[in-house]
């Protein structure tokens, strides 16, 4: 199916949310600890990790840029950070 104008991203579990504890007793201890790490704390929520900022940020260039004043400064600051980057070619 084609895609419109749509940047898709996709971010794993252990970059959105702070999973380090969960990730060194895997390591350390194997499934069977981890497991049971697991099943101790289901009902905790998860504290941010490094990209939850990120995925926040990405999210907000949804929003009504009419609310966000700094909305143009932003997209230019964005812009020329692509182009730094190479992530995007710079125009001709």
């Amino acid at each position: 199916m084609p895609m419109k104008k749509t940047l898709c991203i996709a971010i794993s579990s252990r970059a959105l949310f702070d999973l380090e504890e969960g990730h060194k007793i895997y390591v350390e201890k194997g499934i069977e600890a981890y497991c049971e790490y697991q099943l101790k704390h289901e009902n905790e929520l998860l504290k941010p990790g490094i990209g939850f900022s990120l995925v926040k940020k990405l999210l907000a260039l949804n929003e009504n840029p009419k609310e966000n004043r700094d909305f143009e400064n932003l997209k230019l600051l964005e812009l020329k950070s692509f182009y730094y980057l190479e992530i995007i070619p710079i125009p001709a």
